[in-house]
């Protein structure tokens, strides 16, 4: 344990310096103690947990990595219910646009039309309300697209970002009192009604059944263009055969003699590499990889460092046991059987039109992997936003799940790097026809994105 700091700081300095692979990606070592120090003051003169939660959180996303976080899913439910009570949540559905928030649905039937612009919140105008939760959200490097993309609320996640973290900042009672700009440009105000955590809830899609055979997917077919939808890959422990469901659309595509498949990723941040799988069915010899390193700090979690970590498997404790030395104190994995660094075997059937793949920027991890690798062998066309994730490489692959002594405060631990073999922009996936969606489009309730795509694919 380091010594002079607070129980927890030391357990959470000790575990980042010996197990985080990306702690200084972004930062010098320096830099980081000196963070240490401050969030060490902070933690001794504001004990409060909701104070030590957002101080915690700011610190995590100074090292910018996007599995580097308190994520909400993980607490316990005493510290969940202390901070993250849920009952006073803006009662829109909405994404920032730049600096502008944006409604893209009133589920609540509060008569905000979608594309009106909030410009203040309690009179507090949005854009200082952005610039006051950015530096508390996570990203690979300073991809502030990711960001925007977590704070937005569009009705998909158990814990919104923004319902986290701006109640915190932000502390009210009441009613919410809203200043609106409509899609014809009158500005008026609004008195909001607060909705809490259940009506959230309520109102999203149903929660995806890992226990049933269901499918996850959408799958459609528009002439001679199909059109897949994927927004969740966190395919994880589930009885539905995905492997199976993907060879028979690809089967169905290539018997309608199909010459676009549309790949619809937009909103997807993840899980099981699936990518790979719906490449394999799109080439007709082996693909060598754009080959990522797989970087670690350790080979063995020490005994003393062990308590409060949890994950689903105890080999990751011997993550480094077998790799060999690398530069800067890493140790390198060196099997390729899985990851970015896979080869990847042709599948039948193979389909042999055009793919097209819609993205954003809430594409990160496994989706922006995806997305790169497509772009970089030339295999199809990306169409839309900027994905989330990051060219130089993410962290991620393995976690332990760290729950501090004293506060008992949980953060997500991610332990392998992948690093790109040559130096890469400090930034997403940029697409080849970028596609800017306004709030004039959501307005009309155009899908500009797919309507590219469409166009795109009827040129043949």
């Amino acid at each position: 344990m380091s010594a002079k700091l607070p129980a927890d700081i030391g357990r959470l300095r000790d575990w980042l310096t010996a197990l985080h692979p990306g702690l200084y990606r972004y930062q010098t070592p320096a830099q980081f103690e000196r963070r240490v120090a401050g969030l060490a003051l902070e933690w001794q003169l504001r004990p409060a947990l909701a104070a030590r939660f957002l101080a915690l959180s700011r610190f995590l996303a100074a090292i910018r990595c996007g599995h580097s976080f308190c994520n909400p899913n993980n607490q316990t439910d005493a510290i969940a219910a202390d901070l993250l009570p849920g009952k006073r949540l803006l009662p829109l559905h909405f994404r920032w646009i730049g600096q502008r928030m944006v409604v893209v649905r009133d589920p609540w039937k509060v008569g905000v039309a979608p594309g009106s612009e909030v410009l203040a919140i309690d009179r507090v105008r949005t854009p200082r309300i952005l610039a006051a939760l950015l530096p508390y959200v996570r990203a690979d490097g300073h991809n502030i697209a990711k960001q925007r993309s977590l704070l937005s609320i569009v009705g998909n996640d158990r814990f919104e970002t923004f319902d986290i973290f701006h109640p915190l900042l932000f502390a009210d009672q009441g009613d919410f009192f809203v200043t609106l700009r409509d899609p014809a440009g009158r500005v008026a105000g609004r008195r909001l009604t607060p909705i809490d955590r259940a009506a959230r809830a309520a109102a999203q899609p149903p929660s995806l059944d890992r226990s049933g055979t269901a499918p996850w997917w959408t799958f459609e077919q528009r002439g001679p263009t199909a059109i897949l939808t994927m927004d969740n890959w966190a395919v994880y422990q589930t009885k539905w055969a995905w492997q199976e469901w993907l060879q028979a659309k690809f089967a169905e595509m290539v018997a309608a003699g199909s010459k676009t498949l549309i790949v619809d990723l937009r909103g997807n941040e993840g899980g099981i590499d699936i990518g790979d799988h719906l490449i394999a069915h799109l080439i007709y010899r082996p693909l060598e990889p754009f080959r990522y390193r797989r970087l670690l700090r350790f080979r063995s979690v020490p005994q003393s460092l062990r308590a409060g970590l949890k994950t689903w498997d105890k080999s990751f404790f011997e993550l480094g046991a077998g790799a060999r030395p690398a530069e800067q104190g890493f140790l390198e994995l060196t099997s390729a059987e899985d990851g970015p660094s896979a080869v990847l075997q042709p599948r039948t059937p193979r389909f042999a039109g055009k793919l097209i793949v819609l993205t954003d920027a809430a594409n990160s991890s496994a989706t922006n992997q995806f997305a790169a690798r497509v772009q970089e062998k030339k295999l199809g066309t990306l169409v839309g936003g900027e994905t989330g994730g990051n060219q130089r490489g993410i962290n991620g692959g393995a976690f332990f799940f760290a729950t501090l002594p004293e506060s008992g405060l949980e953060f997500d631990l991610p332990l392998i790097a992948t690093h790109p073999p040559r130096p890469m922009p400090d930034r997403g996936v940029v697409p080849d026809v970028p596609i800017a969606v306004t709030a004039a489009d959501i307005a009309a309730g155009r899908d500009t994105v797919l309507e590219a795509a469409i166009r795109l694919a009827a040129k043949g």
